[in-house]
């Protein structure tokens, strides 16, 4: 039943991105945020759409929709779609697919008790505090480069599509 489910969903999502109905929806709701989605207040704004759509699609099938969303962001709003879907995943039983397994071999062996309502009063406070604090940590100290190589977006670096490494234009031989 919950291998249905998951490819259900997969099958849902990708034939939705086809649509254009994601890359529209988020358009819309980003605002003047669309072009600059994880700088500054933006940013904020993202996680909150993203542990949104994370609790009504699951936050596998949400990455999904995203990368075909926003092809061309960068290294570091990856991250941040990353790290915002995962821990978003855990505001409800819904939002992750781990909740889900444990929720469905619990009831398998009789115990009923793995619900939304037992999971919500630690699931959603826990999950807000760290998706907002961790949000705020990636924003501080950036773990990826805010531009991407294979894009030309980085100054001084160039993308060698032939045998698919990066050159440095300063330190070339």
């Amino acid at each position: 039943g919950l291998l249905m489910l998951f490819m259900g969903q997969f099958a849902l999502i990708g034939s939705f991105d086809d649509t254009g109905v994601p890359q529209a929806f988020f358009n819309v709701t980003m605002g003047g945020c669309a072009e600059k989605m994880t700088e500054g207040a933006c940013v904020y704004w993202f996680v909150t759409i993203v542990t949104v759509l994370s609790n009504v699609a699951s936050n596998v099938p949400v990455c999904q929709m995203l990368a075909a969303t926003f092809p061309y962001a960068s290294p570091y709003d990856w991250l941040q779609v990353s790290f915002s879907a995962t821990i978003a995943g855990n505001l409800t039983m819904l939002g992750s697919a781990a909740n889900m397994i444990v929720a469905f071999q619990a009831a398998k062996v009789g115990d009923r008790t793995f619900t939304s309502e037992r999971h919500a009063p630690f699931g959603i406070p826990s999950c807000l505090v760290c998706l907002y604090a961790g949000t705020f940590l990636l924003a501080m100290v950036h773990f990826s480069p805010e531009c991407s190589i294979k894009l030309g977006e980085c100054e001084g670096y160039e993308y060698n599509a032939e045998n698919n490494d990066v050159d440095d234009m300063y330190n070339a031989e």
